[in-house]
């Protein structure tokens, strides 16, 4: 080979190189360019799960690898994926308050907007009914518009309404929006924002009377005049929906969880939110890519306060992926 001829090469090697994804979230497809490894199925399991390394190892990789192979067999793996990266969460949180609980509340408000979006979405285009017979025979074409109603509602009642706190449970005569709740913290007053069962959201007018909403059997509540819709009722269609689906799974896979604040002392207050979200959903886990520097998924294990708020490592979610 020729000196020039040479040249020409290492400079068609040089242009492929800089044409190369500097990072795995600039990737358009995480498949072509995956080399198998071990780690793959071990997130397959059926447990939560966190990957926690350094940056550069390839989480973002990993997660988008799996997302792209149960996003394209639903028919094989009865999954739904749903990724979401928590740098790109936006909160509703007033920005000059910085109270690590309230924060943690507006994130999951936006997770859970995230993952009735996500399931709206698959199942009323991704899972059409020609498909839903294929895999669940012909009989249940009626189960399918069912399942598309609730989908549909739900995606549709939770980002239409507004958030409301209920200190004292469904049952409660006093609601609060959001704000309200930060002005009452602000004001000393302590309130238990990691409990799922103390939220709802007041829905807009004409919503208590829509026949789509009575026929997809979601419940509402009417508390001191406002239309409200439990979040134990959108756990409880999250669950019907997957028992719809005969036996299928939800994995949300959480990219960039360190990213989801700049102030570390949030991120129990979610993952505590989300432990409790998932231990009332049977068959929905979570798989988060974290930075252990930056990182802190429960609260300290004190003398005052043995019982932490977040994630157990080992118990409540398993470190299985070291791309160390």
């Amino acid at each position: 080979m020729s000196t020039k001829e040479k040249e020409n090469q290492r400079s068609q090697w040089n242009s492929i190189a800089l044409s190369l994804s500097y990072r795995a979230e600039e990737l358009s497809n995480a498949t072509t360019c995956f080399a198998d490894t071990v780690f793959l199925n071990i997130l397959r399991s059926n447990q939560n799960q966190v990957i926690l390394v350094r940056r550069g190892t390839g989480k973002t990789h990993l997660l988008k690898r799996l997302y792209e192979e149960y996003n394209g067999s639903f028919e094989a793996n009865l999954t739904v994926p749903i990724l979401l990266n928590g740098s790109s969460l936006q909160t509703e949180s007033i920005a000059s308050v910085r109270i690590p609980s309230v924060v943690g509340l507006s994130l999951y408000i936006e997770v859970i907007k995230k993952i009735t979006r996500e399931l709206y979405d698959f199942i009323n285009s991704s899972l059409d009914v020609k498909l839903w017979d294929r895999i669940f025979g012909g009989k249940n074409t009626k189960t399918a518009k069912k399942a598309q109603g609730i989908a549909q509602q739900l995606y549709e009642l939770i980002h239409k309404g507004q958030i409301r706190y209920l200190p004292a449970g469904e049952a409660s005569e006093e609601i609060k929006s959001l704000y309200e709740t930060i002005e009452k913290i602000s004001g000393g007053v302590k309130l238990n924002l990691s409990d799922p069962k103390n939220i709802g959201w007041k829905l807009e007018i004409g919503a208590e009377g829509s026949d789509e909403i009575k026929k997809s059997g979601i419940e509402l509540k009417k508390i001191k005049g406002e239309i409200i819709l439990p979040f134990s009722q959108v756990t409880k269609k999250i669950q019907e929906l997957l028992d719809l689906l005969e036996g299928a799974k939800i994995v949300l896979l959480f990219d960039e969880w360190s990213d989801t604040d700049k102030q570390i002392d949030t991120q129990p207050y979610l993952a505590d939110m989300l432990r409790r979200t998932l231990s009332s959903i049977t068959r929905m886990h979570v798989k988060l890519a974290c930075i252990p520097i930056r990182t802190r998924l429960a609260t300290p294990v004190t003398f005052e306060n043995p019982i932490p708020i977040g994630y157990e490592l080992g118990d409540d979610i398993n470190i299985d992926v070291d791309l160390e």
